[in-house]
């Protein structure tokens, strides 16, 4: 599908899923290798309404210093993961 992204990340597939009511078909990201050991988090299209929605993930997509690995593509959908629950819970 993309090349390159394959050569950076030789152990994840990328696949483009069905369009729901839009042109814009989502991708989906799987990690191979990874034993899911927690339930799957999911975006609510709801949160896009809200503008700090919007600064919590470019927040958790900045390089931050000190881990050496920030700056990995696994390590950022973490980040941007963990920002959203934090994030969610503050908002119910």
């Amino acid at each position: 599908m993309f090349p390159e992204w394959n050569i950076l990340f030789p152990k994840a597939v990328a696949m483009l899923d069905k369009a729901m009511g839009s042109d814009h078909a989502p991708v989906i990201i799987h990690l191979q290798g990874l034993k899911k050991k927690y339930k799957e988090f999911q975006f609510e299209s709801k949160w896009l309404l809200e503008e700090d929605c919007t600064s919590t993930v470019k927040g958790s997509w900045e390089p931050i210093s000190h881990p050496r690995n920030s700056h990995r593509f696994g390590s950022k959908l973490r980040r941007t993961k963990y920002s959203l629950i934090r994030w969610s819970k503050l908002k119910d």
